[in-house]
């Protein structure tokens, strides 16, 4: 959580994948690189669509 007064250091990497052999396609998010000197994070559930 952010604070307006308490500065932190937030350092992530996003590995986005786009096919190459769609030259027109949508780059998607594959996951996330962390270092291993920042603390551990909690990880975030999935939420899903409940089919009707």
């Amino acid at each position: 959580m952010g604070n307006e007064t308490v500065p932190r250091d937030v350092l992530e990497y996003i590995v986005y994948e786009k096919h190459l052999s769609n030259l027109y396609g949508k780059w998607r998010l594959h996951g996330k690189i962390r270092p291993c000197w920042l603390s551990a994070k909690d990880n975030v559930l999935p939420t899903f669509v409940k089919p009707s």
